[in-house]
């Protein structure tokens, strides 16, 4: 098992190297092409654990196969939450990757985690779209998408920020298209509904992560 995890921990830093490279080339791409269809990423939450944890309220979403779900749904279990849209270019399917490798590398405790996406984009997130986006990534990660009234309520319980704003080009049907700036962060949240810890990709290493987590999971559920 000691194996597995090392080999999966590896996976990430390699995954990790990559998409440093990537987003360089990205941002050069930006500014050659215009930066205006790239959505901005808005600043994370602060980084430390919360001293007294949240409770995570009642939200209500609908998953990828059109199933109701609530925060009762993943009582029980541990949860790795992500906000972001199907139509982000970059940091959001990278995020996705990066959950399926931490799934990997957590290894038989990732049978004990909820990874979920939450659209930031309801409008054009609905369950069909989820469900093919997600259909690229990680087998057991759930999309929730549902109302622009359901997303407010869940986006201000973990602190997310989002916004719409125009690109200046047009969709196919003629009306004006937009991206949506967004907060990037994973959000661990723990069987009992407590959000601990907010992590950021471009503040906490994959490896750190992952040991973080296993490490809280393990003092947790210590008998």
């Amino acid at each position: 098992m000691l194996a597995a995890e090392r080999e999966g921990e590896k996976v990430m830093q390699m995954n990790r190297a990559l998409v440093l490279i990537f987003v360089v080339l990205l941002v050069a791409a930006g500014v050659a092409g215009g930066a205006l269809l790239r959505p901005v990423i808005l600043p994370p939450p602060a980084p430390v654990v919360q001293a007294a944890p949240r409770p995570v309220a009642a939200f209500t979403f609908t998953n990828q196969n059109g199933e109701a779900v609530t925060a009762e749904t993943y009582r029980g279990r541990w949860m790795l939450v992500f906000f972001g849209f199907t139509m982000c270019p970059d940091v959001c399917p990278l995020s996705l990757s990066y959950v399926g490798d931490f799934l990997k590398a957590l290894g038989p405790l990732a049978s004990r985690v909820q990874a979920a996406f939450v659209t930031v984009d309801p409008e054009r997130d609905t369950v069909p779209v989820m469900k093919a986006y997600l259909a690229n990534f990680d087998p057991s990660i759930v999309g929730l998408t549902g109302s622009s009234d359901q997303l407010a309520a869940a986006a201000k319980l973990f602190g997310v920020s989002y916004s719409e704003r125009l690109t200046g080009t047009e969709r196919p049907d003629g009306g004006p298209d937009y991206t949506m700036d967004h907060s990037t962060a994973f959000y661990l949240v723990d069987p009992e509904g407590h959000i601990l810890r907010a992590f950021a990709l471009d503040r906490d290493a994959p490896e750190d992560m992952t040991a973080e987590i296993r490490a809280v999971m393990a003092a947790k559920e210590k008998p």
